[in-house]
């Protein structure tokens, strides 16, 4: 277990990704997983930089078929489902969007949809 700035109960270790549990999360993506180091790295250098525990990106990079993945939490599984074909899934919770899965040449909406989300 780590605290927000990614240190363990021992000031100067600090930890991420499968080693490390974040307000009761594991975060093993490589999205998060840099978002860690970097917070690590700040917090090295003194800047008292606090992890942002939000869901992951997970990105798929397959030859054939690209696939970008933000999942609904467990809380928001009783959502609003939006596709206007199978590459283009949109989870809202009302107004709020709250995850997406895409694929092929919708790929690349992948990081400002991120961006949007609460």
């Amino acid at each position: 277990m780590v605290n927000s700035h990614m240190q363990t109960s021992e000031p100067n270790i600090y930890a991420l990704g499968d080693c490390a549990e974040v307000n009761g999360k594991v975060f093993s993506y490589i999205e998060p997983i840099k978002r860690q180091a970097k917070t690590i790295a700040k917090n090295i250098f003194g800047l008292n930089e606090s992890f942002l525990s939000k869901k992951p990106l997970v990105t798929l990079k397959t030859p054939s078929y690209p696939i970008v993945v933000c999942k609904p939490e467990i809380d928001e599984a009783l959502c609003e489902v939006e596709s206007t074909d199978p590459e283009n899934v949109r989870f809202f919770k009302g107004n709020e969007l709250v995850g997406f899965v895409l694929g092929g040449g919708e790929v690349k909406l992948g990081n400002s949809l991120y961006s949007r989300l609460a």
